[in-house]
């Protein structure tokens, strides 16, 4: 059976960045949440009970001050952690250029005006299909995104599924 060849051109913006990063960052919201979540039940109860407090959280302003900081504390790290995802995405789209991805049996063939990379399926670490792109994971922590609504129709995004899944086996995290 002969080679088969998809090209796709495509180019990504600044959305399509923080799209992804929020993806990509989901799971350590949830740990650092629940994690939180445990810190402040235990410190409001050393606050509480401990060394000699007021036994409920109604007497004295300290634990009522502790609890309006705590409460206040996760809201200034999302709004912290969402600005860094939003100004992340917009210098990485800023360094961007449109590219052509040429999807091979062996491996993948990218192209933009500055640079040229090839490189086998073997080598790639995994990648994830989401609702909105493609995530190539050249290394664990390293990803490049080509946006699906780039590829001219279903027809040729399942064909270069079907290269991704030969390709990369278990290491193709595909819907469908």
């Amino acid at each position: 059976m002969p080679d088969q060849i998809i090209e796709v051109h495509y180019e990504t913006t600044a959305e399509d960045y923080r799209r992804v990063l929020f993806w990509y960052q989901w799971k350590r919201l949830v740990i650092v949440a629940i994690a939180y979540i445990l810190a402040v039940g235990l410190i409001l109860s050393v606050l509480s009970y401990g060394a000699g407090g007021p036994t409920n959280l109604t007497e004295g302003r300290a634990p009522t001050m502790a609890f309006i900081f705590l409460l206040m504390l996760p809201l200034l790290m999302g709004i912290s952690g969402f600005y860094g995802i939003w100004r992340q995405a917009g210098k990485t789209a800023k360094l961007t250029e449109p590219a052509t991805a040429t999807f091979r049996d062996a491996g993948i063939n990218i192209v933009t005006p500055s640079s040229k990379s090839e490189t086998v399926w073997d080598r790639f670490a995994k990648v994830y299909e989401t609702k909105s792109d493609l995530i190539f994971f050249p290394f664990e922590n390293v990803f490049y995104i080509i946006p699906k609504r780039c590829f001219s129709d279903k027809r040729e995004l399942e064909l270069v599924k079907d290269i991704l899944r030969a390709g990369l086996g278990i290491r193709a995290k595909l819907k469908g």
